[in-house]
C-alpha cells in the first residue's frame, strides 16, 4: 500500500488504521477479525513488536469503520491480556499520492518544496517523504513543530536528539533554527534512506547525523529532545530520555492522542521533568517538558 501520509477528507480519501502489539498470535488474529473491512498489512518490526495497517474499503464512512475496529479490538483485547494490541493512529490517506506529494506543505514558518526547486528561499526545505512516516502535514508533526519553534529562543539547542525521525523533517528544522548538531535515529531502513536524502538535499550533513544505533546505546548530553512516538515506545525510552538529557534540557512529546497524555504526563513528573508547555490540534496532543534536577522545583511555563 502506498500511501499518503495525511489529506483532507475528500471523494477519494479512505480511513488508514496502524494497530501495533507485541504478540505475533494477537497480530494474527486481529488479521482475520480485521480482513472483511479492507485491505490489511501485517509485518513484524525491529525489536518484536507487530504492526497491521488496515486500509479501509472505498465508500465506508470513517466513524462507523472506527467505532467497528475498537470494538473488534477490544474483543481481541479481552481474549489477549498478556500482550494487548493498541490502536497507535489514524489518517485519512489518497490514491493521489504523486500529485499530493508535489505541492508544498507549510509547517510552522517553513515551507517544504519539492526536491526539484532549483533554488530555495531561507523559509523553504528541500524535501521527499518517500516511504518514510513524516511528510510534514500529520497534526503531531505540526504540533511537535509549533512547541519547537515556540521554545527556540528560550531553548538555545546545541544538541538535538530526533528519536523515530522518520523522514528527517523534525531534524531539519531543529537545524534550519540553529541547533549546531542533530542526531536523528530510527530502526527502520526506509526512514533512514529518506531521511539522509533529505539531509544532503538540503547540505546539512555537516550539522544532521542519520543514525539506526539503539536509543539504549547513545551517549548524552542532549539539550533537547524530539519524540514523536507511539504511547507503548515512549514508556520503554522513558529511563533513556532522562538519562540522555542534560539538567534544564527539554523534551518535546507528541503523537499523544485522547486519554494519553493525562496517563504519561504523571510518570514523567515523577522522573524530574516539569511540564512547560501543552498543545493541542483535535484529537492530538503534544507538550514541552523541562529536565529538572533534583534540587529544582520550579515552576518555569511558557507563555
Amino acid at each position: 500500500m502506498k500511501l499518503c501520509e495525511w489529506v483532507e477528507a475528500n471523494d477519494d480519501a479512505r480511513l488508514l488504521v496502524l494497530i501495533e502489539t507485541e504478540d505475533g498470535q494477537c497480530a494474527r488474529l486481529l488479521c482475520r477479525e480485521l480482513q472483511e473491512m479492507g485491505e490489511i498489512n501485517c509485518s513484524e518490526q525491529q525489536g518484536g513488536a507487530w504492526q497491521l495497517g488496515l486500509l479501509a474499503q472505498c465508500g465506508v464512512k470513517f466513524d462507523v469503520c472506527l467505532t467497528a475496529v475498537q470494538e473488534k479490538l477490544d474483543s481481541v483485547n479481552s481474549r489477549w491480556e498478556s500482550a494487548p494490541a493498541e490502536l497507535v493512529e489514524t489518517r485519512l490517506v489518497s490514491g493521489s499520492t504523486a500529485s499530493l506529494a508535489a505541492a508544498p506543505v507549510t509547517i510552522g514558518s517553513f515551507t517544504l518544496v519539492s526536491q526539484t526547486k532549483k533554488e530555495c528561499r531561507s523559509h523553504e526545505i528541500r524535501f521527499d517523504g518517500g516511504k518514510a512516516f513524516g511528510s510534514g502535514s500529520h497534526p503531531s508533526t505540526r504540533l511537535a513543530v509549533s512547541l519547537l519553534e515556540a521554545a527556540a529562543d528560550q531553548l538555545l539547542p546545541v544538541a538535538v536528539l530526533d528519536v523515530g525521525c522518520g523522514s528527517g523533517v523534525l531534524s531539519l528544522i531543529s537545524a534550519r533554527l540553529g541547533s549546531r548538531r542533530t542526531v536523528g535515529v530510527d530502526i527502520c531502513s526506509d526512514s533512514l534512506a529518506v531521511a539522509r536524502y533529505n539531509v544532503e538535499q538540503n547540505n546539512l550533513c555537516d550539522r544532521i547525523t542519520i543514525i539506526d544505533t539503539p536509543v539504549q546505546d547513545i551517549a548524552g548530553p542532549f539539550d533537547l529532545i524530539m519524540a514523536n512516538l507511539t504511547l507503548s515506545v515512549l514508556y520503554r525510552l522513558q529511563a533513556d530520555f532522562r538519562r540522555l538529557c542534560r539538567f534544564g534540557g527539554f523534551l518535546i512529546v507528541s503523537g499523544l492522542q485522547g486519554q494519553q497524555p493525562e496517563d504519561v504526563l504523571p510518570r514523567l513528573q515523577e522522573s524530574g521533568w516539569q511540564l512547560e508547555k501543552r498543545v493541542c490540534e483535535g484529537k492530538w496532543q503534544a507538550m514541552l517538558l523541562r529536565r529538572l534536577s533534583l534540587n529544582n522545583a520550579g515552576n518555569s511555563r511558557l507563555a
